[in-house]
């Protein structure tokens, strides 16, 4: 199963009971994420460790490891896709097109690679472009 993975999914990698890490390590996923995605989680590495208590070398192993097992799409791969999707989203009321923006290379990669994207934000569900499969519905048709 091909699915492309937004930042919050991938954030979870580094909890103690990851379900990612587990469906990683178990199952046959050909997971995807724009390459923009390590660096939020760069970003955010202080409070990934304060909130999982990892030591800064398990988080610098745990980020290896992840970065080994997912494909990473350079931007120029589906920009097009972000422009057609732009296009599309200009009808929406501003909240949710603005909201929908913050997640449009996640979108725009699902489209281009034709796969679903698995994100817990029910915003993305209000999408009709791509399938987006919750943590919960993925668990369920891979196991």
């Amino acid at each position: 199963m091909k699915l492309v993975l937004d930042s919050n999914i991938l954030f979870t990698y580094f909890w103690g009971k990851s379900v990612l890490a587990d469906l990683l390590n178990y199952k046959k996923l050909d997971v995807l994420s724009p390459e923009f995605a390590l660096s939020e989680i760069n970003k955010h590495e202080d409070e990934i460790i304060k909130k999982t208590g990892l030591t800064k070398k398990e988080f610098k192993d745990r980020y290896q490891e992840l970065v080994s097992k997912i494909t990473l799409v350079q931007l120029k791969d589906y920009e097009d896709y972000i422009k057609e999707l732009a296009r599309i989203f200009s009808h929406l009321n501003e909240k949710d097109k603005e909201e929908l923006f913050l997640d449009i290379d996640f979108i725009a990669l699902a489209l281009k690679e034709n796969c679903a994207l698995w994100s817990n934000d029910l915003l993305l569900k209000k999408q009709n472009k791509v399938i987006v499969l919750s943590t919960k519905e993925v668990l369920e048709l891979v196991t």
